[in-house]
């Protein structure tokens, strides 16, 4: 081992790769990548949406039964406005629908402020659960990266909406 070799074990920790293992690494990295945006790309899975869904409902009936925990309230929050940034390609008939279910969770969070626990009315379980079933269609039908993509673009409105009421994001 020259002196070059151990300086260079000295810096890294490990001993330089010849170029050979070096090209071997990066068509291993790029595979990585392309599996990766395969499987972003494929439709979701039976198992990916059965998941989604059932976090959901257990959300919901929560809400539904009085819960206080906040967490579930934004994790159903939060997934609406998923499902609203996904209904915008659809059409503006599911686009109400989201928004109906919107205007739902504002209610429950005011029974919240005024009662200590959260809530609906009984038009508000029922704009919820049809944005439920209309949520799981979507995710049906939409690929993780779509869904991915979506999330993404609810929380830029969250924050973009929050800074515009002053609130510090």
């Amino acid at each position: 081992m020259n002196r070059a070799t151990r300086r260079a074990i000295a810096r890294t920790g490990h001993a330089p790769m010849d170029v050979a293992t070096q090209t071997s690494l990066r068509k291993a990295q790029c595979l990585v990548k392309i599996a990766t945006v395969l499987e972003l790309n494929k439709p979701t899975t039976e198992a990916q949406h059965d998941g989604i869904m059932l976090e959901l409902h257990s959300c919901f009936d929560a809400l539904k039964n009085g819960s206080s925990d906040p967490e579930l309230f934004n994790r159903l929050g939060g997934s609406l406005n998923t499902a609203l940034v996904l209904a915008e390609a659809i059409g503006q008939e599911v686009v109400d629908a989201i928004l109906a279910a919107h205007d739902a969770l504002r209610h429950c969070a005011a029974l919240r402020d005024r009662h200590g626990r959260y809530g609906f009315t009984g038009q508000g379980i029922q704009d919820v659960r049809e944005a439920l079933d209309l949520y799981s269609q979507i995710v049906r039908l939409s690929t993780p990266l779509q869904i991915n993509a979506a999330v993404d673009e609810g929380h830029r409105r969250v924050l973009k909406q929050m800074q515009g009421n002053g609130v510090p994001a």
